[in-house]
């Protein structure tokens, strides 16, 4: 099986070497790689870079120099004409895809010989440097025969996988059959490419693991200018589907209620999630209320839109209503919207910056921001006063009180409905706040707090690449411990970071704030008071990266150190005597005599 790489380069800042190391990583053993890399960026040391990467490996890499002023539609249109492999991918240059993809995709192609395999994508800050560690299994996949409908609508709908250009391996045979090929008609490429193959695709194979990083580095523009974009975008795809009697005629349904997820849907999230003064235009709502009822007047009728979740359907009660003002509109859109970040932090300026740029760049921009500075000697407070936006809120403890209490003063004066704590020395992915939200968004009221999944990197840090890395709560744990009602699971063993969480506000000051007595483990204490009362959802997506260095609090071996870390278990051990007699749990300590 051979494997097409095509990346369109028309930035000479953008980090290919990035994304030629990916490609390299690659288990090739089975799978024969060529990398066409199509150059419209006419710079002198780009092209020398350039040469350089095809001369040391010419029989995989090819340049393609073109014009400059082509699009970035006709380069990856032209891209693809020099493609002799099986399946095509498409990298944007200075992406990252998982280690794993050739290989993990080579064996379910083997299996399943599927015309297209899809992958999710994750967004990450551009110094992140671990996505190695990102999970890519076999076993994560699903398969949809060629003549399963049912199978092949749960995809389109349900799965969750973008119809992002970036997130697929292509059968090159289906590219051609289908005749599909990028448009200029729409600036945003990947809308009237990938979705019309994800109906058509003969065999699909899919999984909702990180294949692809996409490492952002764009600002953000007004809101309603970004929605009328992609109102455009939109209804450019949706007629060209509409165009194609057949497509449409044995979809309708589906196609359908994309076209109103994405095109009312997801325009009104991001008008929720966009910056506290970026308000949406009431004449942009306006257009989005008429174009949604001329396509669906009677929306219920349609099973796909009206099985959407409960977030979703309530977004859908807005056609019905009557807004007078922006503000009117704004204030119901974003309604107990407001999430609290909070960064705890102590003599960490040479680490802090790229966790507070973590939050200043994440998909959900409508946050505050504390920085709890616990009385730092070093430069901490210039590197924080240094960012001029206006959402970042910096408080300077007089003394050090530890962790919990500068936590506790952020909660104290947060305004936001959620609370999620940021770490000063880890990332988390760019979408970790949206995808959260949107999570406990959809679950009950007694849901108290969603976590995600946080990878520990401990092991890359220190050097140790034949093992895997420590997943939190692990992946051979059963679903059942992880969602609901999980208190005696994690009463059991604690698998929750509480950095990878977003907590209700109103739970947390229910149960009691964090416990300032202990030194350590205090995101286990709280977070087994609010298991205790509440049930918890989940998310099975690494949005966390948990870089425990040496030297950190719970990895220092001091002696004395070592001791007041146990002696916070054994306290926390006695709060929950009677909760481990009742549920048959163990005491973790034994007394031994000498």
């Amino acid at each position: 099986m051979k494997i097409s790489v095509v990346i369109p380069f028309v930035e000479k800042s953008s980090k290919i070497d990035r994304s030629i190391e990916y490609i390299e990583k690659q288990d090739q053993s089975t799978v024969e790689c060529e990398i066409i890399i199509v150059n419209a960026c006419a710079d002198e040391k780009v092209n020398e870079k350039l040469s350089s990467i095809e001369a040391s490996e010419p029989e995989k890499v090819a340049i393609v120099n073109v014009d400059n002023r082509l699009t970035k539609s006709e380069i990856l249109n032209l891209g693809m004409e020099y493609c002799k492999g099986d399946y095509i991918l498409f990298v944007r240059p200075g992406d990252a895809i998982n280690p794993r993809l050739f290989g993990v995709a080579a064996d379910v192609i083997e299996c399943f010989q599927p015309e297209l395999v899809s992958f999710d994508m994750t967004y990450a800050h551009d110094k992140f440097d671990m996505f190695d560690d990102d999970p890519f299994l076999v076993d994560g996949f699903t398969f949809v025969e060629p003549d399963d409908k049912t199978g092949r609508i749960s995809y389109l709908i349900n799965s969750g996988i973008s119809e992002c250009y970036l997130c697929h391996l292509y059968s090159r045979s289906l590219i051609e059959e289908v005749g599909v090929r990028f448009s200029n008609d729409v600036q945003e490429e990947n809308l009237v490419f990938a979705y019309p193959l994800m109906l058509l695709a003969e065999g699909i194979a899919y999984t909702s693991d990180n294949g692809y990083c996409f490492f952002e580095s764009r600002e953000y523009g007004d809101v309603s200018s970004r929605i009328t974009e992609r109102m455009n975008q939109q209804a450019s795809l949706f007629e060209m589907l509409t165009g194609t009697p057949e497509l449409y005629n044995e979809y309708r349904d589906e196609i359908d209620a994309h076209f109103i997820k994405e095109y009312y849907l997801r325009n009104l999230k991001m008008a929720r999630a966009a910056r506290p003064d970026d308000k949406l235009k009431l004449s942009v709502f306006e257009v989005l209320q008429y174009v949604t009822l001329s396509i669906v007047p009677k929306w219920i009728e349609n099973d796909y839109i009206f099985s959407l979740n409960r977030d979703d359907r309530n977004l859908m009660l807005l056609l019905g209503r009557h807004f007078n003002s922006e503000q009117e509109l704004d204030t119901e859109l974003r309604k107990d919207m407001l999430i609290t970040v909070i960064t705890a932090t102590y003599n960490r300026c040479d680490k802090i910056r790229e966790s507070i740029e973590c939050i200043l760049k994440q998909s959900w921009q409508y946050f505050e921001y504390f920085v709890v500075d616990d009385c730092s000697q070093d430069e901490t407070e210039d590197v924080v006063r240094g960012y001029t936006d206006d959402r970042i809120k910096y408080i300077r403890n007089s003394e050090n009180h530890g962790v919990s209490y500068s936590r506790n003063i952020g909660i104290k004066n947060s305004a936001g409905n959620y609370i999620v704590c940021q770490d000063d020395d880890d990332f988390c992915r760019l979408d970790k706040l949206e995808k959260e939200l949107e999570c406990i968004l959809n679950l009950p009221n007694e849901y108290g707090m969603v976590y995600c999944e946080s990878i520990n990197h401990t092991r890359r840090i220190a050097g140790i690449t034949n093992q895997e890395a420590i997943i939190l709560p692990s992946r051979e744990m059963s679903v059942a411990r992880k969602s609901g009602y999980i208190f005696p699971a994690l009463l059991h063993k604690n698998y929750i970071t509480a950095t990878a969480g977003l907590l209700k506000k109103q739970c947390v000051e229910d149960v009691g704030m964090y416990d300032e007595s202990l030194f350590g483990y205090e995101d286990w204490d709280l977070c087994l008071r609010i298991t205790r009362k509440y049930e918890v959802g989940f998310l099975r997506k690494p949005l966390y990266d948990y870089y425990q260095r040496p030297g950190s609090l719970i990895s220092n071996r001091e002696g004395e150190h070592r001791q007041r870390i146990l002696q916070a278990l054994y306290d926390i051990d006695n709060k929950y005597v009677e909760d481990r007699k009742k549920y048959g749990i163990e005491t973790s300590f034994k007394i031994v005599s000498e």
